[in-house]
């Protein structure tokens, strides 16, 4: 016998509701992915809504909120806090690093040499970590940072004229035929200069090359305390810039969403108006085409007409006579025809009467 879940008894909330199978419970896990993958930035509730029908209460407040949790947990989804929209791992990774491009970018438009932006966003990355570090309950170790080095450029192969000092344990091995000099992990002689020679366990350096870093100079220690404030000034006004049009464009994105909802019920509530009366008047032409004699009329609801009355008589016809009909009264806005009463009228008096709708 076929299970016929209560799933199955409302249209699917959107095209990207996951089942178990055949089984008709939704996959509330696959489909906030799905979900996301198509449509990125969405809330909690905006989720809720596109996953079950609002009948479901417990299941839009306990499933959908632990299944968030647990994507979150383990790193598939991203939640913005400010906003509150999520984003699969992959997509938040990809606006940040576009937001960060974008960042670079206006460095360089303001002057800024490669150097002096490596220099700042490193130290943004590793003001990061820090704040992350703290958060967490334990200090910050700058030599954890995925930063480059705000002081390091990126390696480059020096000519060297001079011997290099001896290294301790090194070994001559023949690799292909290419004489390579092994370094054993962590021994080696002090340098006495500024030359950091790049020692990599497990590494095969081939022999008289040696990589070296060559240690640099703050590049921003050379300008002026004004030049530096003017650098920051602009930089703060582009990000406020920048932060104004995003809130703009948030809120008349909202704006035109309340719009276009209002629209929409608007438009249902005409629609319905519209169905309503039109089944009305075919309910009414239904029971007119229903009446084929006298006694058809019998128990309808009829608008009684007199030359007398003023204002409205509602009257069911309870029987008919030759010359006259009898009447309960069961709406009257008339004081000699109460509400309850019943009462015969006579054909001579004038009466004639109207089948209500």
């Amino acid at each position: 016998m076929v299970q016929n879940y209560k799933h199955h008894l409302y249209p699917k909330q959107s095209e990207f509701v996951k089942y178990r199978g055949k089984t008709g419970q939704i996959d509330v896990k696959d489909t906030i992915i799905a979900i996301l993958a198509h449509k990125p930035g969405l809330t909690h509730d905006e989720l809720k809504d596109m996953i079950y029908h609002p009948d479901f209460n417990k299941s839009r407040f306990y499933n959908v909120s632990s299944a968030i949790d647990a994507l979150a947990f383990d790193g598939t989804i991203f939640k913005e806090e400010v906003s509150g929209q999520f984003y699969l791992q992959n997509d938040a990774i990809s606006h940040d690093i576009a937001k960060t491009q974008a960042s670079m970018d206006k460095l360089t438009e303001l002057g800024l040499t490669k150097e002096q932006v490596v220099f700042l966003s490193s130290g943004i990355i590793m003001a990061g970590e820090s704040y992350s570090a703290e958060h967490d309950g334990h200090n910050h170790n700058v030599n954890d940072t995925v930063a480059s080095s705000p002081a390091i450029v990126p390696p480059v192969k020096v000519e060297v004229e001079e011997p290099v000092q001896e290294l301790i344990n090194e070994h001559i091995v023949d690799f292909d035929g290419v004489k390579m000099v092994e370094v054993e992990p962590g021994v080696h002689e002090p340098i006495e200069d500024d030359t950091k020679i790049m020692l990599v366990p497990g590494v095969h350096i081939p022999e008289n090359d040696p990589v070296t870093y060559v240690t640099i100079p703050n590049p921003f220690e050379n300008m002026s305390a004004e030049d530096i404030d003017a650098i920051k000034v602009k930089a703060l006004e582009d990000i406020h810039a920048e932060a104004e049009a995003e809130a703009h464009e948030k809120a008349r994105l909202q704006m035109e969403a309340e719009e276009a909802k209002a629209e929409i019920a608007l438009a249902e509530k005409i629609a319905k108006e519209a169905s309503d009366k039109l089944n009305i008047e075919l309910a009414y032409k239904n029971k007119l085409n229903n009446i084929k004699s006298a006694t058809s009329l019998l128990g309808l609801d009829v608008e009684i007409k007199l030359p007398d009355l003023t204002s409205q008589v509602v009257g069911t016809i309870l029987e008919l006579r030759p010359d006259s009909v009898l009447f309960l009264i069961v709406f009257s806005k008339e004081d000699l025809y109460p509400e309850g009463s019943v009462h015969t009228i006579f054909y001579k008096d004038s009466l004639s009467y109207k089948i209500m709708a």
